[in-house]
């Protein structure tokens, strides 16, 4: 499983920079193997290979850092250009045994890369050089007195040699993809751990605002859910039942000023001494339809003088 897959934009953003600024330290280190390569050059009589070809793997390097976006392509390009200074600085010392050791220190400079395709690739390049350069040497081909005068010395070589040689070459590569993968994981996981630290600290000061506007009684204010903001998620709802139950107080406020404001208009009205029935009736249903705002009203009195016959008596 790629553990760069899904992983939030942020963090992907944050992984690539890691990559260029491991792409600045890998520029760095091209120029100083074009002058290593060039100082042996001039000490081994090989100045010519080493200039030119330094300087074909220099511009090289630069081109595909400025030129191609995709990361997958770059480390596809980069990873044979390692993989040739290390051939380039092996062929220009004559095979010397300490510049084998090159190999190791070009391998581990790569983990920083953080990807295998660079080791794996440079790795093979290296193992397919140092097979050719063998097989030509011990089986006495075409080319080898070219490759005996030019680039290696033959003395010590052997089927053993070669054996051991490409034995180590495997294991130190099997070795930095391991510990290219467990960078990898390692600056993913630092790198989520801090998005997530950064995420929680503006959830926290969001829902700090959000609680202080509560508290304020602002209960309109503008909140946005977050999924995964169980707090946020409880203040919120915590805002909807206050404003809920505020909002019924001031309907039940405003009722019962109502009621209580006719009523007192109302008693007013019967404190008042009528002799008539009539003008009292109609002094209180205009009073009432006219604190209703009601079109029209009218007051019924039930006759039941006689108990045989009880009727509605429309009195105003």
């Amino acid at each position: 499983m790629n553990i760069l897959e899904n992983l939030p934009k942020n963090v992907e953003e944050a992984f690539e920079k890691v990559l260029k600024n491991s792409d600045k330290n890998l520029l760095y280190f091209t120029y100083t193997s074009f002058l290593f390569s060039n100082i042996l050059g001039l000490i081994y009589g090989r100045f010519t290979l080493s200039i030119w070809v330094s300087i074909f793997l220099t511009i090289s390097f630069i081109f595909i850092q400025k030129f191609f976006e995709s990361r997958f392509i770059k480390n596809v390009l980069i990873s044979p250009l390692w993989g040739a200074w290390v051939v380039l600085i092996i062929s220009i010392s004559g095979g010397l045994l300490e510049m084998q050791f090159l190999y190791f220190i070009y391998l581990f400079i790569l983990i920083i890369y953080r990807s295998k395709i660079i080791i794996i690739i440079g790795s093979s390049m290296t193992i397919f050089y140092n097979t050719i350069i063998y097989l030509f040497i011990l089986n006495d081909f075409q080319f080898s007195n070219f490759i005996k005068n030019n680039f290696l010395n033959s003395e010590n070589l052997s089927y053993e040699n070669y054996f051991w040689t490409s034995f180590w070459y495997i294991i130190a590569a099997f070795v930095a993809i391991w510990l290219s993968e467990m960078l990898k994981k390692r600056t993913v996981n630092n790198l989520l751990i801090s998005y997530k630290q950064e995420r929680e600290l503006k959830l926290f000061e969001k829902n700090k605002c959000f609680a202080e506007e509560i508290s304020n009684g602002n209960f309109s204010f503008n909140y946005k859910e977050d999924k995964k903001d169980e707090l946020g998620k409880t203040l919120n709802s915590m805002r909807k039942n206050l404003n809920f139950v505020l909002e019924k107080e001031k309907k039940e406020k405003v009722i019962n000023e109502f009621i209580n404001k006719g009523v007192k208009k109302i008693n007013s009205i019967l404190r008042m001494n009528y002799n008539n029935l009539e003008e009292f009736s109609y002094k209180v249903i205009s009073e009432l339809i006219h604190y209703l705002k009601a079109n029209q009203g009218a007051i019924f009195i039930v006759e039941d003088k006689n108990p045989d016959d009880i009727y509605l008596l429309e009195k105003v």
